[in-house]
């Protein structure tokens, strides 16, 4: 299972390619948009991460990995304890549940129509539809966890030799990275150990923050505030010190624990979070995450709306 969950969240984790000309959506994006949630995960994944975590973040650093065998059966056998404590997990469950509750509204659509998409697509599907993938992960190297959703709108037909035709209009990823902050030269042996140590309900409470945080990230990106951000561009200049760590990209969302960047432009945008943890238990669940100071401070100069949605 784990190999399996390996190859689909590396393919989660790459940056768009193959999104065709500047994204125009409307606002709304449709009074009752289609929405279809798409399950690939089961349980955990585990993910080769031949880079420590640091100022590019997890999501693009897989574009040229080839997979070792070594590698991935190693990633195995350490994430087999962490993958027994989150079983019973319902990822899924829980990321339907953050949609739901929080997709309805201007950017996005007033009466969203979410559904699962367990089957191929069918002529009885929807024309125009919002996929969304999501994903969670460790690293092989046990730096970092990671939950992470990955947005298309999608324009889908039948072609005239009856096979499905699928174009996507545009194409976002949303990830939170959870590092686990190294303690003197610390190894994945002892991070791994680490992880485990936090127990069941606090890596639970983890990953539910992951799940609130993406979801509203994707929220932010549709609205107002959010599309005007993200036709400026992100200079290759552009950094942001959070406690320890310089990141590239800049700042939009800060509370002193969590912290909300914009990464790349155009088609290779993406909006990536950061949460350190030092491996002690999570007594309560982890406060949201909220507006940092006027995001122009620290933004570039705007040059059109080439990355917006």
């Amino acid at each position: 299972m784990i190999k399996r969950v390996v190859a689909l969240a590396a393919l989660a984790c790459l940056p768009f390619h193959s999104v065709a000309g500047k994204p125009d959506l409307p606002m709304p994006i449709a009074q009752q948009l289609p929405v279809e949630l798409v399950p690939l995960q089961q349980e955990i994944g585990v993910i080769v991460q031949p880079n420590p975590v640091g100022a590019f973040g997890l999501i693009g650093a897989l574009a040229s990995v080839a997979i070792n065998k070594a590698q991935v059966e190693n990633g195995e056998k350490r994430v087999a304890e962490i993958r027994n404590l989150l079983l019973d997990y319902r990822f899924n469950e829980q990321v339907e549940k953050a949609l739901r509750a929080k997709l309805a509204n201007d950017g996005i659509s007033p009466q969203p129509v979410i559904s699962l998409r367990q089957t191929e697509w069918d002529a009885a599907s929807p024309a125009d539809v919002l996929l969304i993938t999501p994903t969670y992960h460790v690293a092989n190297t046990f730096e970092a966890m990671t939950v992470a959703l990955r947005v298309q709108m999608v324009h889908r037909e039948i072609a005239s030799n009856g096979k499905a035709k699928i174009e996507i209009r545009f194409g976002r990823d949303y990830s939170m990275n959870i590092p686990m902050r190294k303690i003197g030269g610390s190894g994945a042996g002892e991070d791994a150990q680490r992880w485990i140590a936090m127990g069941k309900p606090s890596l639970e409470r983890l990953i539910d923050h992951g799940i609130e945080q993406t979801t509203d990230m994707l929220v932010y990106d549709f609205s107002s505030a959010g599309r005007a951000e993200a036709g400026k561009r992100v200079m290759n200049t552009e950094m942001t010190k959070f406690g320890k760590e310089i990141y590239k990209g800049r700042l939009l969302r800060t509370d002193g624990e969590s912290v909300w960047l914009r990464q790349g432009n155009d088609r290779y945008q993406v909006v990536t979070g950061y949460h350190p943890v030092d491996g002690q238990p999570i007594a309560e669940a982890v406060a949201p995450v909220a507006p940092a100071a006027p995001v122009d401070a620290v933004a570039a100069p705007a040059t059109g709306s080439q990355g917006s949605p």
